[in-house]
């Protein structure tokens, strides 16, 4: 399997992150003592691994301190073409790992449990990372899960929902210009802070959702002086922002890699 496939191995993805790495959006007792149910080694013991295909709904939940957990991944490679979601690098991890079960790579490695594959497309950057395809897939992934919300909580009826998204996109720029001249040579523009970018926050502040962590693994900022840091996880009590949000110009859009 695929280490991206297995929910819990996201999770413990998480828990690999410096403290000065998350950005605790809203910093009050309860939400700090919620993200360190799922982020404190010792705390995660006291969940309950419910994300078996068989298993119902939401991915995990903790009966002690009364949370449920629900897990999703979102990427900037994804779009909707005659009503049909594609995502061309999913596409190419999965053929290479056919390519290795055919090789006979996993007979002649047994024990071998998940496999990280970093596939290569070949794209066109501005379709291999595209800022329109990251909004829309982020916005179809947390709303297809927001239609759920009602069985969730049947399911774990008192309990506070968490969303967790483990979003492997890259770090964007807003250009000064559109992205169709976009010449990487010297171009001027600000950083993408995505945490604080209104197409992204309208989808879950003031919903449903009680807890958002937004863990952002692979947002990368290279060559920019001075050099930026910004976090790669963070966290928000979806019934209350105390921030301003930020719209940026989808034309003006750029992935960091290009």
């Amino acid at each position: 399997m695929l280490f991206e496939e297995k929910e819990a191995n996201l999770l413990d993805d998480l828990r690999l992150v410096f403290p000065q790495e998350i950005f605790l959006v809203n910093d009050d007792k309860e939400t700090v003592e919620v993200f360190n149910s799922i982020y404190d080694e010792s705390e995660w013991k006291e969940w309950t691994d419910a994300s078996s295909k068989d298993a119902p709904p939401p991915d995990f939940y903790n009966d002690t301190q009364h949370l449920m957990l629900e897990v999703m991944r979102v990427d900037d490679h994804g779009f909707k073409k005659k009503g049909k979601v594609r995502n061309p690098n999913y596409e190419r991890q999965h053929k290479l790992e056919k390519e290795l079960r055919d090789l006979g790579v996993m007979d002649a490695y047994p024990n071998l449990q998940h496999i990280v594959i970093n596939a290569v497309t070949d794209l066109p950057t501005l379709e291999d990372h595209n800022y329109r395809y990251y909004r829309d897939n982020f916005v179809r992934t947390v709303e297809h899960h927001k239609q759920r919300i009602s069985l969730y909580r049947k399911n774990h009826p008192g309990s506070k929902l968490i969303f967790f998204v483990y979003d492997e996109s890259s770090a964007y720029f807003e250009a000064e210009r559109e992205t169709n001249v976009f010449s990487n040579e010297g171009e001027a523009g600000t950083p993408h802070a995505w945490f604080f970018d209104k197409a992204f926050l309208d989808v879950f502040i003031g919903s449903d959702i009680d807890y958002f962590v937004w863990f952002t693994p692979y947002k990368h900022f290279q060559h920019i002086e001075p050099p930026v840091s910004l976090p790669r996880v963070c966290v928000y009590r979806c019934n209350s922002m105390t921030y301003e949000s930020i719209e940026y110009k989808p034309s003006h859009m750029v992935s960091s890699e290009a």
